[in-house]
């Protein structure tokens, strides 16, 4: 009868086939149309607004898998047996390993808990389909899922009870800080999720770190990462050097980090993106002295750059630029950077892959070209000038849906605040609201210091 009435009443003034009931809540309220993008539509993103009133939720790959508990029910529920067995392992430095289990451990096949751990890293992929800008989530999903069949396989004995209560805190956070921006629901309610997630994996990894357990990097890990998303742009110094202090603790070598990285499933995988950050944070702030050493960036392997489209002879340029000891003198300096301009050169049939290489050398050659010669030279003005606009051009041709896209933020910083045309702020603003307009916000500072940047310069 509902249906019937509803549609016996006659809608005036849309055209027959337009529907507005699948517009964000915002824009209703506003009366202004909504492009449906989701999570968050364009003229909410331009507005500066909260876009919310979609129907849909976001599912887990843990909640696909199993509905019936959460995996930090799961964990605590693994715990909580563990504690209660009178034989409780006392907690350790160095969790033990899955598979050196004894045959009278409930863990009585490496190949069971393998397969077990490949599902459910298979449940991680399909739910980040071909794109890279969720990689450090993904990762650090993979672990979590890694820690929950392991501890379950296990009876409890694989990490001690404090733990798996900072791995159950550290996901039950991640997972609200991402619900919050991609969820139907009341923002405050969303955000005050995440403001006590926040707290308890705080508590929890306050408590980790006292007693110098490993697994607390993953929690380091963690903050660094939203940081890095939502923080002030850059200055990413405070969870990376605490990671390095925790670090040392465990690793004075690389054999020493390859030993820990056997017993705890992809911690190389997050310190290579700690490393990253550390070396991208000095770039963007144009500053001398890396927290990480040389060895721990050999965790950065060819998976990773391909991850992010920077070669490595570019990065390894980064690497010498931001060094405490100057190695490199201003006329070597100046042949590196026209060397990477030289090889940014887009060719006819240019692949994505190509492009986002191209935009990493720009960087290298924006950040050498600023930090050498007079400011007022002329010929330093202009080549420069010549850096900023093949950056430009390369972030303009690089598709947003590509996964690598997002991972440009440091090139298109550099141009912006180096530009000197309304057309090179257009394209880096442009670069700024698409970041803000993904399933995960981010970089809303970069965008911040460019705009203030420009304003100065009367190119806003």
């Amino acid at each position: 009868m509902g249906e019937q009435g509803a549609g016996a009443v006659k809608r005036k003034g849309k055209p027959r086939g337009i529907r507005r009931d699948r517009d964000c809540q915002s824009c209703k309220d506003r009366g202004i149309k909504c492009d449906l993008n989701r999570p968050r539509c364009q003229p909410c993103v331009q507005s500066g607004l909260p876009c919310g009133g979609y129907p849909q939720r976001v599912v887990w790959a843990t909640e696909a898998a199993s509905r019936q508990r959460r995996p930090s029910e799961s964990l605590r529920s693994s715990n909580s047996k563990a504690a209660a067995s009178p034989k409780e392992s006392p907690p350790v430095s160095r969790p033990k390993s899955v598979a050196s289990g004894s045959p009278s451990s409930p863990v009585n096949s490496a190949a069971t808990a393998t397969t077990a751990i490949e599902a459910a890293s298979e449940a991680t992929r399909a739910q980040y389909p071909a794109t890279h800008q969720y990689s450090f989530i993904k990762r650090l999903t993979e672990f979590y899922e890694q820690i929950k069949v392991a501890e379950l396989q296990s009876g409890g004995s694989y990490l001690s009870p404090e733990a798996i209560d900072l791995v159950s805190r550290i996901w039950d956070f991640v997972r609200a800080r991402m619900q919050g921006y991609v969820t139907v629901g009341s923002p405050e309610q969303s955000s005050m999720d995440a403001v006590r997630f926040h707290v308890a994996a705080l508590m929890g990894l306050a408590e980790a770190v006292d007693k110098a357990h490993p697994v607390a990097l993953f929690g380091i890990a963690t903050f660094a990462f939203f940081e890095v998303c939502d923080g002030s742009f850059g200055e990413w110094q405070r969870h990376l050097k605490g990671a390095r202090s925790l670090l040392d603790i465990h690793c004075r070598s690389k054999a020493d980090l390859d030993q820990l990285s056997r017993d705890i499933s992809g911690l190389t995988h997050i310190v290579a993106h700690l490393v990253w950050f550390d070396t991208m944070g000095a770039i963007i702030r144009g500053s001398r002295g890396l927290i990480f050493d040389d060895w721990h960036r050999e965790t950065l392997m060819d998976g990773f750059f391909a991850s992010v489209g920077c070669p490595p002879d570019t990065f390894r340029l980064f690497v010498a630029l931001t060094k405490t000891e100057a190695t490199i003198g201003g006329l070597d300096l100046s042949f590196e950077a026209v060397d990477q301009l030289l090889h940014a050169e887009p060719g006819d049939s240019s692949s994505v892959a190509d492009l986002t290489a191209g935009a990493w050398r720009c960087t290298a050659a924006i950040a050498i070209l600023s930090r050498i010669g007079e400011a007022s030279s002329p010929s330093r003005q202009r080549a420069l000038s010549s850096a900023v606009n093949q950056a430009c051009r390369a972030i303009a041709s690089i598709p947003p849906t590509s996964g690598i896209y997002i991972h440009l933020a440091a090139t298109a910083y550099l141009a912006g605040i180096n530009a000197t045309h309304p057309q090179q702020c257009d394209i880096v603003r442009n670069y700024w609201r698409n970041c803000q307009a993904s399933d995960f916000p981010h970089y809303p500072d970069g965008q911040a210091r460019c705009e203030e940047k420009w304003r100065a310069d009367g190119l806003a």
